[in-house]
């Protein structure tokens, strides 16, 4: 899709349980600092409604065989979402940017030879079509960018 075709949808604003509900796949990869490809992932996330909270079951396999599992609980807030996981410091916030983007910021610990170490996420997720949403992730750590993720979502 060249940037001229992509015009602001006319769908409902994108939010977690807009996209995410019901069955999605995604796969993506990650760079280093330096930019080079360091590992890619697949995977499948399923998503159900309970009252106003979004139930997130999320299965991530990488390509060297490592496999994570993660359950995230998405709660309304007074300007997004917030929502928790194993793994997540605190709680994540998610917020609107535009009604086709959200932001998500959190902090997680990742398993860096042996140690866990927190790392500043902020996930910016992008509608392309009503279907598919593209991710950039930035991983940061004392201010400085350790890590770039790119993930394509797709309903199914």
């Amino acid at each position: 899709m060249s940037p001229e075709t992509h015009v602001k949808s006319k769908l409902p604003p994108l939010t977690p349980p807009g996209f995410f509900e019901g069955e999605s796949r995604f796969e993506g990869f990650l760079q280093d600092l330096f930019g080079r490809v360091r590992r890619s992932y697949y995977g499948r996330a399923f998503g159900r409604i309970e009252g106003n909270k979004l139930h997130l079951e999320e299965h991530l396999t990488f390509t060297d065989g490592e496999k994570e599992d993660r359950h995230w609980l998405f709660t309304p807030a007074l300007k997004g979402w917030n929502a928790s996981a194993e793994g997540i410091i605190g709680d994540a916030e998610i917020l609107p940017i535009n009604d086709d983007e959200m932001r998500w910021r959190y902090k997680m610990e990742i398993t860096v030879a042996g140690r866990k170490i927190g790392f500043h996420f902020e996930d910016v997720f992008i509608r392309i079509t009503p279907s598919r949403l593209v991710a950039h992730t930035t991983m940061r750590k004392f201010g400085i960018t350790w890590a770039r993720l790119t993930s394509i979502y797709d309903q199914l």
